[in-house]
């Protein structure tokens, strides 16, 4: 989401290129070289900094600003500069991977950088962009309620007394109510359905709609139903859905029609003869974790797909757990194959590489793509795939949707698009999620699993 400001058309506006602390606490690096724009910035601090300091942001710091104050000159920079009525307050969370149990808000808890549950801090920030260019604008740590259930551990970590728990969206909400009461113009608010979903959120935005003079409300998705069950929490915004988009029906013979759709269920021997209770805390992960590490399993998805690859088909297996994607690729590896493999985890260097891999693959060769649903499941885009495998038992209708949409995509030449589902009937927890996840694969246009005999 937004980042950097570039040297693009807004340079010439003064774009802000915030700098990371460095050996300061919440600080700037002294000496480190800094965009025109955050020279610009120094430069409105100049009054601030002792006789004789030196044009760096350390100075700054040093002189009594602090990073807080150093973040409201900042916003006050960027209204001057970039400041838009059609300006887009942004908001978005990252993890950062993290060692040990000091640092400030650290917890084991799902990190998309690494596409599974690691330990990691959370921080949420708001972003801002124009017409004129785009900055970070402020931060804030999520702390975990362990954190803010233990004041010892707070105050070992330098975390203020005050500090009371709050939700990611509950951060926007502060960040957004900073930005707005100092002046920053903006007429959109976005963000993810973890901020769209929380109703306080919008009626805040609703009751500073005078500061967001907002004509008009715009909610665009792809599944319209929550993993809660509470559909209806949606609606009393925007008011009912007004339109689908469907793929258009091909009207002349060299148009790309719409693939049938297939689907077939495999019935695992999987049986979990552990003690774990999956209504307890950490059941369930107990029994995910001995049913990646199944060997009979591993070898029977495998084999699967094995035989769509030399019927060259265009495959992509997903699964939730990376530790479960690496004994696939090892696999597959072994056999001679080169599959082209996604995760969260990744160095930017390998993604492109994996990108373009994809991108120059001939059209009649068959292809293998492994990767993680958290990574997967939004935003990417191959249309050539015809052929999934869901290596993972999931139950929610939504990740249905977006797992089985990297396959439905047009595309010429493909007339079939199969899901290979696989149901581990002899263990119930497991079991169960067939029936929750059947209802999507109807609504998509796939043949009812719980109809189907086992291949």
């Amino acid at each position: 989401m937004g980042g950097r400001a570039g040297r693009g058309r807004g340079a010439d506006r003064g774009s802000v290129r915030p700098v990371r602390a460095a050996g300061e606490r919440g600080g700037v690096c002294q000496g480190a070289a800094l965009g025109r724009g955050a020279e610009e910035l120094l430069d409105a601090l100049g009054a601030r900094r002792p006789p004789g300091a030196g044009p760096d942001a350390a100075a700054a710091l040093d002189h009594g600003l602090g990073p807080d104050g150093l973040r409201e000159d900042l916003r006050s920079y960027v209204a001057d500069k970039i400041g838009d009525p059609d300006g887009v307050l942004v908001v978005d969370e990252t993890r950062f991977l993290k060692k040990g149990r000091r640092s400030a808000g650290v917890a084991r808890q799902y990190s998309g950088t690494a596409g599974r549950v690691e330990n990691c801090q959370i921080g949420v920030f708001l972003t801002y962009a124009t017409r004129h260019g785009r900055t970070f604008l402020d931060r804030e740590l999520y702390l975990p309620k362990e954190w803010t259930d233990d004041p010892g551990r707070c105050a070992g970590a330098g975390i203020p007394q005050d500090r009371c728990f709050k939700t990611k969206p509950a951060l926007a909400i502060d960040m957004i109510e900073r930005a707005l009461d100092a002046g920053v113009p903006a007429k959109w608010a976005a963000g993810d359905a973890v901020y769209g979903q929380y109703h306080r959120l919008r009626r805040t935005l609703e009751e500073r709609g005078n500061q967001i003079p907002a004509r008009y409300w715009l909610g665009l998705t792809a599944t319209p139903y929550r993993r809660d069950k509470l559909d209806s929490l949606i609606y009393p915004q925007l008011g009912k859905i007004t339109h689908t988009i469907s793929p258009p029906a091909p009207h002349h013979p060299r148009e790309v029609a719409e693939p049938t759709l297939a689907l077939k269920l495999h019935r695992t021997s999987y049986t979990y003869d552990g003690g774990a209770d999956p209504s307890e805390p950490g059941g369930i992960s107990a029994i995910y974790k001995d049913l990646i590490a199944n060997e009979d399993r591993l070898q029977q998805i495998y084999d699967d797909v094995m035989a769509a690859h030399d019927q060259n088909s265009r495959i992509l297996l997903l699964t939730t757990w990376k530790a479960h994607l690496d004994s696939f690729r090892s696999r597959f590896e072994a056999a001679g194959l080169k599959p082209v493999v996604f995760t969260g985890a990744m160095k930017a260097k390998d993604r492109q590489a994996a990108v373009e891999r994809l991108s120059n693959s001939d059209d009649p060769e068959p292809l293998l793509v492994l990767g993680t649903g958290s990574y997967i499941g939004e935003g990417f885009d191959c249309p050539k795939l015809d052929t999934l495998f869901l290596a993972a038992p999931i139950s929610f209708k939504g990740r249905l949707v977006q797992y089985a949409g990297r396959i439905i995509r047009l595309y010429a030449g493909k007339t079939v698009a199969t899901v290979h589902d696989y149901h581990d009937e002899s263990t119930p927890v497991l079991a169960a999620s067939l029936n929750k996840r059947a209802p999507g694969c109807v609504s998509l246009g796939f043949p009812d699993p719980r109809k189907l005999p086992s291949e």
